[in-house]
């Protein structure tokens, strides 16, 4: 609905009907990217997993998936199954969103649409996307003789999801939900700098913020209850939030 997508040579992007009445569609979701032959059934929804891409020759059954930036592909363990690697644009090619947001605001010419068509691919809605996933990937762990996790986790569809993958989805949400917040703490912090505000009003002010911004919404009681303790749930370790850092980024690893 919201474009900004691809579609490779040769993809086949099913019909619109079970060969009785038109009834079954594919919502495609802002930014998904399919891949060279690649065959769609209907119904599809991945209106909450954008920025996805559908690899090379997969084939997608009827299904919902609700993971953002992420890389299905066909399985190399099982025949006619797909697997999916939650948040891997985040993790693996962070060059790739800051590319296309780049090109999609040089290349915008919309004057009637201009209101979301110059929406940044970072933005809070999401964000929240991606806290949504994140949330359904930490609900449930595999087992110790259990490496692959079918139906286990909420938003996969009907792909198959490895141990792996799922802790690096983890790894990949966390990492941006952290760096957007710390953008958006040090942005505030400035323009309340820049207002004239003494120091003591500036931390006043920006204690009210992110009480705001990161703790109004529902569910988070418990978070606002371990954050008190010194138990930091958002980062699923045992550090404390004021040790919280800047998440390393693939190219400045050893």
């Amino acid at each position: 609905p919201l474009g900004r997508g691809n579609v490779g040579y040769g993809s086949n992007i099913g019909s619109n009907h079970t060969g009785r009445l038109p009834d079954q569609e594919n919502a495609v979701g802002e930014g998904i990217f399919w891949g060279l032959s690649c065959i769609i059934k209907y119904p599809l929804d991945l209106t909450y997993s954008p920025y996805s891409i559908v690899a090379a020759g997969a084939a997608l059954d009827p299904q919902r998936i609700a993971m953002p930036f992420s890389l299905i592909l066909s399985s190399t363990s099982e025949v006619g199954k797909n697997e999916i690697i939650p948040g891997w644009l985040l993790q693996s090619s962070p060059y790739t969103i800051v590319r296309s947001e780049t090109k999609f605001q040089q290349r915008r010419k919309a004057k009637r649409h201009s209101f979301y068509t110059g929406w940044k691919i970072i933005r809070p809605s999401v964000v929240n996307l991606c806290y949504m996933a994140r949330q359904n990937l930490l609900m449930k762990h595999a087992g110790e003789n259990d490496k692959t996790l079918p139906k286990k986790v909420s938003g996969i569809g009907r792909n198959s999801l490895t141990e792996r993958s799922q802790l690096m989805g983890i790894k990949a949400y966390t990492d941006m939900i952290q760096r957007y917040a710390l953008r958006g703490l040090l942005d505030q912090t400035k323009s309340l700098v820049v207002s004239g505000d003494g120091d003591s009003d500036v931390s006043v002010k920006v204690d009210a913020w992110l009480s705001r911004e990161f703790f109004s919404f529902p569910g988070n009681e418990e978070i606002k209850r371990c954050i008190e303790s010194g138990n930091d749930v958002l980062l699923n370790t045992s550090s404390r939030m004021s040790n919280a850092s800047w998440p390393v980024l693939p190219w400045e690893k050893e």
